[in-house]
């Protein structure tokens, strides 16, 4: 038996692409369970609203290694007009985003965050760490400090 079904949970999963025939599928099974269509603003949301509530400290999660590790390599980059997430090549984001989803299914508050340009002279990729530590030094999301 599934552990949300052994603790009457619900779950948020990715439906993009394939993921809805897995999501169709978990609801066919009877289980409490949602998608989250990944695009780039979807992402944006998802890990603008983990990064606040880190800064903000209205999250915790285990230490579990890989996770740690994964926060604190995922960056963002400034170099388009759109904020684009991700790991760094060779990485992976399956925890980041999964504390995302679950922070997302548990939150449902409505989310919405300025974009965060890139300031001259600096590097247009940014860890999502630095990123709160900007946020604590000044409470602002703005980075022309």
């Amino acid at each position: 038996m599934p552990v949300s079904a052994c603790l009457n949970a619900n779950a948020l999963i990715d439906s993009t692409g394939l993921g809805d025939v897995i999501l169709a599928d978990l609801k066919r099974r009877g289980l409490r369970v949602e998608g989250y269509k990944f695009t780039n603003e979807s992402k944006r949301i998802l890990i603008d609203n983990l990064i606040l509530y880190i800064a903000k400290a209205e999250v915790t999660f285990p230490e579990i290694k890989e996770l740690i590790d994964e926060l604190e390599l995922f960056e963002y980059d400034t170099s388009s007009p759109n904020i684009k997430y991700s790991a760094p090549a060779g990485f992976h984001d399956d925890f980041v985003i999964s504390l995302g989803l679950a922070l997302q299914l548990g939150n449902r508050k409505p989310f919405i965050c300025r974009d965060i340009p890139a300031q001259r002279g600096r590097s247009n990729r940014k860890s999502i760490f630095d990123l709160e530590r900007e946020f604590e030094k000044t409470g602002d999301w703005s980075t022309k400090h």
